[in-house]
């Protein structure tokens, strides 16, 4: 009987557990059955002719027993195997979740900067530093274990250092401190490789509240969520 309680003040409900029977009471209603079908058709056994068998039935009797300890033993190591592995994705994604809420409204915040169809026929102005975004450490962490993660999970994170790379060589190439924002320019590229790192972080994060059951900073709420210029 299991106890399980919803929330504080709730009532309490009771459920059984249900289970398989295990393999010594398959085995012993096996052997019950068999024996029986014996005595019923053959009569009783006789011993004196199993003294014959005997080193071969103490033989296999050590053989099955053998069999059973291996199994018990590589069913306990592959357990806990699973549990190390679920453990280390577990870390792996909540560190990851971390850092993406720090790295989504970063983003967002580049890309809304340097939206060309904002300008209305004004001419603007940014500072080069505002626009520099740099990887987490969490993101490179992520790549080096993407066996753990999911394949869309992968797939953004493949468009993250993508664009995060593109934005800095853009970056890089331009000499001066401050940089004009105007369509076709270098600062058309960042806004576009920003964007595309805010809305990968948007997509991973919407992956992970579903694989985790919790809303992530800025995920519970839409109205307070970065908005992603596009």
């Amino acid at each position: 009987m299991k106890q399980k309680l919803t929330r504080p003040g709730a009532y309490q409900r009771w459920s059984v557990k249900r289970e398989l029977p295990g393999p010594c009471l398959v085995v012993g209603l096996l052997t019950s059955s068999v024996l029986a079908m014996w005595l019923g058709v053959w009569g009783p056994l006789d011993l004196n002719a199993l003294k014959e068998w005997q080193t071969l039935l103490s033989a296999l009797v050590a053989l099955a027993a053998a069999t059973i300890a291996y199994r018990v033993g590589m069913a306990k190591v592959n357990l806990d195997r699973e549990l190390a592995v679920d453990g280390k994705r577990l870390g792996l994604q909540l560190r990851l979740s971390f850092a993406l809420n720090q790295l989504w409204p970063q983003a967002a915040s580049v890309a809304d900067a340097t939206n060309p169809f904002k300008l209305y026929n004004k001419q603007k102005i940014v500072p080069i530093s505002t626009l520099t975004i740099l990887e987490p450490p969490e993101i490179a962490e992520a790549w080096g274990n993407l066996e753990l993660l999911s394949k869309d999970v992968n797939l953004r994170l493949l468009i993250i250092r993508s664009a995060l790379q593109h934005l800095n060589i853009t970056i890089s190439a331009h000499s001066q401190e401050e940089m004009t924002v105007s369509i076709g320019g270098p600062s058309d590229n960042i806004h576009n490789s920003a964007a595309a790192v805010a809305n990968a972080c948007k997509n991973i994060l919407a992956e992970l509240t579903v694989e985790l059951g919790y809303y992530p900073l800025g995920m519970a709420d839409k109205d307070t969520s970065p908005k992603v210029p596009l």
